[in-house]
């Protein structure tokens, strides 16, 4: 990896700029000098210390004061355990998100038989009148125009109102009622 690369996730790592640079130059110096360590990276040399100290905080480098501060690199295992954890988790995340994306859209939906029309009509009224999202709904011209005042203040409430019209043979009524309407059978009525 080159160290342009590696520098930025350091940087992923929570390390700045100034830390990632000289952990790095530290990596390929060894044991030096703290002030060495400022020259041969883009560490500002007044900031050499508290960048050195900070990696030390935080398990990526040991500082021996002697007549002059020296430091070296830590043994990486520490370090990079936390790092290929957070990879770990990070890549872990990604496969949890693109599952999440695939997954079918789940969705409430209650199916429920009953004797009487009257019945399913009042049924569908209550649940339209629940709904927060979307309402797909199919019946006979009749039933559908029993339920306009729930769909239309469903739509109100920003619900998606999706209704498919059942339309018998040319002899039912409801397929009169369909033709005598304002709507023709293959189109559809908005509410």
């Amino acid at each position: 990896m080159e160290r342009e690369m590696l520098e930025r996730a350091l940087e992923y790592a929570d390390l700045t700029s100034y830390q990632a640079d000289a952990y790095l130059t530290l990596l390929e110096m060894g044991y030096a000098p703290a002030i060495e360590v400022g020259r041969e990276s883009s560490v500002p040399v007044s900031q050499v210390y508290d960048v050195l100290r900070s990696l030390e905080s935080k398990g990526y480098a040991e500082t021996i004061d002697r007549e002059k501060l020296y430091v070296r690199p830590c043994d990486p295992a520490e370090a990079m355990a936390d790092l290929e954890t957070r990879g770990e988790l990070l890549n872990d995340a990604a496969i949890a998100v693109r599952e999440r994306y695939e997954a079918p859209v789940r969705m409430d939906s209650r199916v429920g038989v009953t004797k009487r029309a009257e019945t399913a009509t009042e049924n569908a009224r209550s649940l339209i009148e629940d709904a927060e999202t979307v309402v797909e709904i199919a019946g006979t011209f009749e039933q559908l125009e029993s339920l306009e005042p729930a769909l239309r203040a469903a739509r109100d409430r920003g619900v998606v109102v999706r209704v498919s019209v059942y339309v018998g043979d040319a002899h039912s009524s409801s397929a009169i009622a369909l033709n005598t309407s304002s709507a023709s059978p293959g189109t559809s009525k908005s509410w």
